[in-house]
């Protein structure tokens, strides 16, 4: 597994959040710098899905009822699967 390297990032905050960041590491035994980087690493993570599902509602959007957005054969077997048939033929049971 390849180390990555670390880099100390000042982070300014309030006074009551460094209280809360200071209690929650003396309840949980985990460093406050430890919390600090998985709750940011967290959020990050949370934009980039939300960026991603943004860009993907606005692709669904720019393309809905083209042909982009179009898969007959995929639609069709849809079709079948709900129908019971197979090609627009009656599938015997």
């Amino acid at each position: 597994m390849a180390s990555s390297k670390t880099i100390h990032l000042h982070m300014p905050r309030s006074e009551p959040l460094y209280r809360r960041l200071r209690a929650e590491a003396g309840r949980t035994g985990v460093p406050a710098t430890r919390l600090a980087a998985n709750a940011l690493e967290r959020r990050l993570d949370e934009a980039h899905r939300e960026g991603v599902g943004e860009a993907v509602a606005a692709y669904e959007a720019a393309v809905a009822r083209s042909v982009e957005n179009l898969d007959l054969d995929l639609e069709t077997a849809a079709v079948d699967h709900l129908l019971g048939t197979h090609m627009g033929e009656q599938v015997r049971t």
